[in-house]
């Protein structure tokens, strides 16, 4: 009886810190929401006051230009006529090149490892997606290339193939669907182990971050 009443004590104290812990994790989620939210308002605030001063400063500096172009032409109509069709043009380039100023590139990603680890499209995949041609009308999206992961193995020979394989698609693909796309030119293969191998089968981007920083230490 008293060992049952001591484990009560043992529990009500767990339970007691255990709230006391969730309180604390709730004031830290707090701090934490109101760190961020300041750094966005901040970040908010300095960006619209330099957009209002760059305002102001191209407003007086077009006032100037029209002034300086109406002593010029003898007529100050014509000067703030001038400038304000140069800013109606400028206005109608930016909107009939809208989509193409917000472009990510982006890299398909093939799965051409002897691995389930390994994601991404197979090459038949690829070349459905590509016949497709659903992926033109993404305005915003501009493919660029291949990607892909070789097998984890120190069998250079299969990481050769698999490379090969992805290469032999990039130029498939390059001579039909991006025939045309001076933009599509990467092939991005190639790690700190087998990085030459994937030089030799055409990668244009290669990732060593090992060799460079060294082994991660998990």
């Amino acid at each position: 009886m008293f060992s049952n009443s001591k484990n009560i004590e043992s529990i009500g104290k767990l339970l007691l810190e255990f709230k006391k812990y969730l309180e604390l994790q709730k004031e830290f989620v707090k701090l934490d929401a109101t760190e961020k939210m300041t750094v966005i308002l901040s970040a908010i605030l300095i960006v619209t006051v330099l957009l209002l001063l760059g305002s102001i400063v191209l407003l007086f500096l077009t006032f100037a230009l029209a002034y300086y172009l109406g002593d010029v032409l003898g007529s100050l109509s014509l000067g703030f006529g001038l400038i304000s069709a140069f800013i109606l043009l400028l206005t109608v380039i930016f909107y009939l090149n809208r989509n193409r100023m917000v472009i990510q590139p982006c890299l398909l990603q093939l799965h051409v490892a002897k691995e389930e680890t390994k994601f991404g499209f197979t090459p038949d995949e690829c070349r459905t997606l590509i016949a497709d041609e659903e992926w033109k009308k993404l305005a915003h999206v501009q493919i660029c290339g291949l990607m892909c992961m070789a097998s984890n193995t120190d069998d250079m020979a299969q990481v050769r193939s698999e490379f090969h394989l992805a290469y032999e698609l990039f130029k498939e693909l390059k001579t039909g669907a991006f025939a045309n796309a001076p933009y599509f030119k990467e092939c991005s293969w190639g790690m700190s182990h087998d990085y030459p191998i994937a030089i030799e089968e055409g990668s244009t981007l290669i990732r060593v971050g090992s060799k460079i920083f060294g082994e991660r230490v998990y």
